[in-house]
């Protein structure tokens, strides 16, 4: 029998897979497809209780993971996938066991793959989404987006899912420590909350959502939250009893016992292909009976499910925002399959990573801005030629240049140049700043200028 080999995509796939792989949690994620009544829906295709049964490794239940095949669904727009970032993915670089086999990737040159892969043996990795929200038709998006680009330049930013908004992502490096992830979540809270007061204070209307794909967060408690899922093999939305067959692992002992028991201690007819197919149990005795049974068969056998850790508590599954993945600047058509363009990817690709220092210093800087945007109010007055006549009240005295020029150009030879952020309408930009001593000031405008 010949060796199974793995599907292939075209480039384009398969390199936004490389260029996000580790960057997103397999088993954590939310899909969002349209019905063919044209409704929006949204589903979470692995319960809480099924992610708290995969990290108590006891082998019943396993999650349903994102595969490679699902990315061409979602750049056409057919499921939108919403990521979370892994709690544990390592940093890593390149590609195989070889340096050869890098290089054979067909998008190697493009993100410039050339050695093997090689795994950071001290930091670990996450992807954080950042949104400028636009459902209410909100003004300054871009200058929103451009305004965290004045922080954070390296961060890649695509449209938001319903076109109007903005999306951006940050790559996080950091080192493993007990407590690290609540530390980061809560530090990057701050952050994002930091943000949104000086984009305010820019007199920016688009708000900047909660941060989003961060991991889910784990909680001990004293009682099994989940008791009622995992005892019973069901999954309760909306009221309705379902199945979770799909999520049972065949090869777990427990499941084997199970089938074994309701063969041995029912007079329910059970085939053998319930061993190894576990949806199919519900074929052939109710679920209400499926209820009763293996409750009775956890009894009888003295079973704890799912079994605490060591200190007796249980898990418990805190939910964290999901964040669309990157749509790579896709664009459906009516005649070929979207995908996602190459440059877009390897710009991604080459993200530099924020180290909790980097962050911490991004931080301390918008708390300064923060300062002098609070004690910093102008009233502007149209100037000839170029210039601003504005009156300005801060902390600090300044001075004061005067334009005698119609060319616009200044005559006094010993004015100082300063930049700083000024309001203006519909915002703040930063502005050269011509002074002498007093509290007004004349601002410089540069019309070819984006910053004024």
């Amino acid at each position: 029998m010949g060796k199974y080999k793995r599907k292939t995509y075209v480039k384009e796939i398969e390199a936004a897979w490389y260029a996000l792989n580790g960057f997103f949690s397999t088993f954590d994620y939310v899909i969002r497809y349209t019905d063919k009544d044209g409704n929006k829906q949204i589903i979470t295709p692995n319960p809480n209780c099924v992610l708290a049964s995969f990290i108590s490794k006891n082998g019943l239940l396993k999650p349903q993971a994102i595969t490679k095949s699902m990315l061409p669904d979602h750049f056409n727009r057919d499921v939108i996938i919403f990521y979370k970032s892994p709690p544990n993915s390592r940093l890593t670089t390149g590609y195989g066991k070889y340096d050869k086999e890098a290089l054979a990737l067909s998008f190697s040159a493009e993100l410039e793959i050339t050695t093997r892969k090689i795994t950071d043996t001290q930091y670990y990795v996450l992807l954080i989404g950042i949104d400028i929200d636009c459902h209410n038709g909100e003004w300054h998006v871009r200058e929103v987006e451009e305004l965290i680009k004045k922080y954070l330049r390296n961060t890649y930013w695509e449209h938001s899912t319903n076109g109007k908004g903005r999306h951006g992502y940050l790559k996080i490096k950091f080192l493993k420590s007990f407590g690290v992830m609540e530390r980061i979540s809560n530090f990057i809270e701050k952050l994002f909350a930091k943000l949104n007061e000086l984009k305010n204070l820019h007199g920016y209307e688009a708000p900047i959502d909660d941060p989003a794909g961060l991991p889910y967060k784990i909680e001990f408690t004293d009682n099994n939250p989940y008791i009622e899922n995992w005892t019973t093999l069901f999954y309760k939305p909306d009221k309705e009893y379902r199945f979770l067959g799909r999520f049972i692992n065949p090869k777990s002992k427990i499941w084997k016992d199970y089938i074994s028991y309701l063969k041995n201690n029912t007079t329910n007819y059970i085939p053998e292909e319930c061993y190894s197919r576990p949806s199919k149990l519900s074929e052939y005795i109710s679920l209400d009976d499926i209820r009763t049974t293996f409750s009775k068969f956890l009894s009888d056998n003295s079973i704890s499910f799912p079994p605490p850790t060591k200190n007796g508590k249980y898990y418990e599954i805190i939910y964290q925002r999901a964040f669309k993945l990157p749509m790579f600047g896709a664009t459906t058509s009516d005649y070929d399959d979207a995908l996602p363009d190459l440059d877009c990817i390897k710009q991604f690709h080459s993200l530099q990573y924020y180290t909790s220092s980097d962050l911490h210093g991004v931080y301390h800087q918008i708390l300064e801005d923060i300062q002098v945007l609070k004690h910093t109010s102008a009233t502007y007055l149209h100037y000839p030629k170029g210039y601003y006549l504005s009156s300005v009240s801060l902390d600090v005295p300044l001075h004061v240049g005067i334009n005698t020029s119609s060319s616009g150009s200044l005559s006094d030879s010993d004015v100082d140049v300063y930049s700083i952020p000024i309001p203006v309408k519909g915002g703040v930009r930063t502005a050269s700043i011509l002074t002498t001593q007093g509290n007004t000031v004349l601002v410089q405008r540069e019309s070819d200028k984006s910053t004024l």
